[in-house]
């Protein structure tokens, strides 16, 4: 299988609905390849969030609206490149029954031309109030996809794994690892699993391990959660690979 020569800063950072550009940017400065979370386009502000992001940063991007706002706006995902995005497609997710705030659910796949080879990208946010089970249904099919990929492959994003058990979709009832279920799920498809020690990606009062990056065909040279950034209700998650 194909692998990168080069060494890659990766970070996926749900960015909850966007603070101000400038501390965004900051948080994610040094990055090669950002994925986001939670993004969202205003179209009176001109410019794309996504973009500005990017230009100050001195990346490519690419972002895909999984809804529309009230307001106008689009809410989805990004992800941003040091290098030429060649193509990119989004992948539906499937539709869960929430009762309350039931949303459509996308991935965001991108190809990404680095200088030594093309290396696949899974941006992915996956619904709240979802026990294991389901949360790794409405996963499948990015894992299917993934797993086929003969490219080096990276598969990211907010994966919502609270740790609690929900009666009915509505009600947290008794505790479940759920992260550790997906990185079960991940490695059982062929995937390694670095971050999963590096605890939560939230902060307090309710810590939670809800972001991972996982991957294929590269090895994992660090890892770590920024728990100094505070742009967001998440933490950025940051890895860096290599062959």
């Amino acid at each position: 299988m194909p692998a990168l020569l080069l060494t890659v800063r990766v970070v996926t950072y749900n960015v909850h609905f966007g603070a101000p550009i400038d501390r965004l940017a900051d948080a994610l400065r040094g990055a090669d390849v950002v994925l986001l979370q939670e993004v969202q386009d205003h179209p009176r502000e001109g410019a794309s969030r996504t973009s500005k992001i990017a230009a100050r940063l001195g990346l490519q991007q690419v972002y895909v609206p999984a809804r529309t706002l009230e307001s106008g706006a689009t809410h989805g995902l990004a992800v941003l490149s040091r290098w030429s995005i060649a193509s990119h497609e989004v992948i539906e997710l499937p539709r869960m029954n929430l009762h309350i705030a039931t949303e459509r659910r996308i991935a965001l796949a991108v190809t990404i031309n680095t200088p030594e080879g093309p290396l696949r990208v899974y941006d992915v946010h996956l619904d709240t109030r979802l026990d294991s089970a389901d949360r790794l249904t409405q996963l499948v099919p990015v894992v299917e996809r993934a797993r086929r990929e003969s490219l080096p492959v990276i598969v990211g994003g907010d994966f919502n794994t609270n740790p609690f058990a929900w009666a009915f979709r509505l009600i947290p009832t008794a505790p479940s690892n759920q992260a550790l279920a997906v990185d079960r799920f991940l490695r059982d498809a062929g995937f390694e699993a670095p971050t999963a020690a590096c605890g939560p990606t939230t902060p307090p009062p309710v810590e939670m391990r809800l972001d991972a990056l996982y991957i294929r065909g590269l090895r994992a040279i660090g890892w770590r959660v920024d728990r100094d950034a505070r742009a967001s209700d998440h933490f950025p998650l940051w890895l860096e690979v290599g062959r």
